[in-house]
């Protein structure tokens, strides 16, 4: 009865949709290949080839294709065939080269793909990644791109088929069942159904456009922080929720819609904080669900002052008023030894550190884990992002052993069961020209409490200061870092660790404290493995320092001091007096004293 509904509705109101002269340039795409590619890739597709994504090799079919196959086992893959991003690709191509057997091939895969759907109608809209809100959205923007790039070469009967593909699509995000409030798949179902309401003269579209109007700006809200940094856990999706955040702007311009303030603030404060948390060789920090990246995002196209200034590495924009930064409702602290100039820019001592619980989406176990760079190369890195199917390496990789944090016993906490916001804070920060310093707190559960201190003497000390509190006795207290590509040997020395690297040699000293010394490559387990991209593991290094307390309570103090030809006047970390009275630590060197009291 609800089919029999749903095909009278499409049947009635496509008949009254009007077509609208639109100019496709205007659109939102899922597809933006570059010419080369989108030939290349559309011509496998004319091959009978499916092809969804780079990730994975296309599959060849013979005469039709088969809706209902999954031959990587993966719902990712399913999301994006049922997307029709095929479809897509072909319409990219006949932007480029207006080849009939594009747009005849693309009809093809649609009247396939339509046939299949209405009869596993049923079985299909109880698959979420056949009809998902994901899944959908990006259906009507591929759909679409098709539509209006080859409006002219439709027949009747095709532009009919695909207008009342459109309003089918449409009408499921318009309803509310279907919405998924808070992410950024949010923010593109929002965008698609105000695509739909401007570009499709519908009956429905006035309050298709109420709707979508209405929770954009919602979710808007929700999704950044007034600190203007992502919510989602990851310098990745920042960029991408900054993009979409770009295209809603754009769109409203190029429709000649007002646009809100609010979007136009939240996208200059996103734009600033990407450019804090920038490394110095302009590539983005891998933390939380970020892949992997060998190149620099180009910056420019985001029209910022201070990402200008970042992508030029100081020839061009603004530099940003402060050299670090902490965003203690966000959960992040970035610092940074100077901005430097052109020749220096890449040289630069940098650290980030995340202690965020806002939301689960796109979590990992990272809480009080930090990344350093110096000298043009990482020193200390996050094990990365692997992907969104389940399987043993993608748990590991989200992990807390997996992280450069602190537990005990070998203890990973599942995010998804740790309370969100009160869970993890940064209680205290203080930013000065020669040093900074941050405090944090994460509480797991209410049986724990991990803290940790980070204060960085610049340009080439840090200082971690990591306590534990716990109602159960527990063996023993670990810390760990995972370690660079350009990471060579470990010495032990007398009493210190020596770790040499391409450009630096990085010692690491323990305060009173007699630790043991694991190291991990890979080879056996888990432990070492790096994410190197998307689904493509590597092995790397992994050392942890084990403290063996037998207690309830233990604390450990660490001296990580950079050396490097780079450094005019390095601190020599021997020089640096750091006394415990009571509940409170006492650093000085020279004129720097800090005192940091147990709270």
């Amino acid at each position: 009865m609800k089919n029999l509904i749903y095909i009278l509705f499409f049947f009635f109101f496509s008949c009254f949709s009007i077509e609208k002269n639109i100019d496709h340039s205007l659109l939102n795409k899922r597809v933006t290949f570059s010419k080369s590619k989108a030939i290349n890739k559309a011509n496998l597709i004319i091959d009978n080839k499916i092809y969804v994504w780079d990730s994975w090799k296309p599959i060849s079919y013979e005469k039709e294709i088969d809706w209902k196959m999954n031959p990587y086992e993966i719902g990712t893959w399913v999301l994006y065939f049922h997307s029709l991003r095929m479809v897509g690709v072909l319409a990219r191509a006949y932007e480029f080269e207006n080849d009939p057997k594009y747009l005849s091939k693309a009809m093809e895969i649609i009247d396939s793909w339509n046939k299949s759907y209405q009869s596993n109608s049923e079985e299909w809209e109880k698959n979420k990644f056949a009809w998902g809100d994901h899944t959908v959205t990006n259906r009507l923007l591929n759909i679409s791109h098709l539509y209006f790039v080859a409006s002219e070469d439709l027949n009747k009967k095709d532009k009919k088929l695909l207008t009342s593909l459109l309003i089918e699509q449409a009408k499921w995000l318009f309803e509310d069942e279907n919405y998924v409030d808070g992410n950024n798949h949010s923010i593109m179902s929002n965008m698609a159904l105000l695509q739909a309401s401007v570009t499709l003269d519908h009956s429905f579209s006035k309050r298709w456009y109420s709707k979508a109007n209405t929770r954009m700006s919602k979710v808007i809200a929700s999704e950044i922080t007034d600190e203007g940094v992502c919510i989602e856990n990851s310098p990745g999706y920042h960029i991408f929720v900054m993009e979409l955040l770009g295209q809603i702007i754009d769109f409203h311009k190029d429709f000649k819609i007002e646009i809100p303030k609010e979007y136009l603030t939240h996208y200059d404060r996103m734009a600033k904080h990407l450019a804090y948390i920038v490394k110095p060789d302009r590539k983005i920090p891998n933390l939380g669900d970020t892949y992997n990246s060998n190149y620099a995002l180009v910056y420019d196209k985001f029209n910022n002052k201070y990402l200008d200034f970042v992508d030029s590495s100081t020839k061009q924009g603004m530099q940003p008023e402060q050299t670090d930064m902490v965003y203690p409702i966000s959960g992040y602290g970035v610092f940074r030894q100077a901005w430097g100039d052109t020749l220096s820019f890449d040289k630069m001592t940098y650290l980030i550190f995340t202690n965020t619980n806002i939301t689960k989406v796109h979590k990992q176990a990272d809480n009080l884990s930090f990344n350093l760079y110096a000298n043009k190369e990482d020193i200390f890195i996050d094990s990365g992002h692997w992907g969104y199917p389940k399987n043993d390496t993608i748990n590991y990789l989200s992990t807390t052993l997996a992280h450069n944090t602190i537990t005990i016993d070998n203890t990973s906490y599942d995010f998804r069961k740790v309370p969100l916001l009160t869970s993890a804070n940064i209680y205290e920060y203080e930013t000065e020209d020669d040093y900074a310093y941050l405090r944090a707190s994460f509480k797991p559960d209410s049986l724990i409490t991990f803290k940790r201190d980070i204060v960085y003497l610049k340009p080439n000390i840090i200082v971690l200061i990591d306590q534990v509190a716990s109602e159960n006795t527990f063996k023993d207290f670990q810390q760990l870092f995972n370690l660079s590509k350009t990471f060579k040997r470990i010495d032990q020395l007398e009493n210190k660790f020596v770790l040499t690297y391409e450009n630096s040699e990085v010692n690491i000293r323990h305060i009173n404290s007699d630790v043991q010394l694991n190291s991990f490559t890979g080879d056996k387990g888990f432990r070492g493995l790096m994410a190197a991209k998307a689904m493509k593991t590597r092995k790397g290094t992994q050392i942890e320092f084990i403290k063996e307390v037998n207690a309830k309570e233990a604390s450990l103090i660490t001296i990580i001091e950079i050396e490097n030809s780079f450094y005019k006047t390095p601190i020599d970390s021997a020089e640096i007096d750091i006394q415990q009275k009571e509940s409170t630590i006492f650093l000085s060197y020279k004129d720097i004293d800090i005192q940091l009291e147990n709270k």
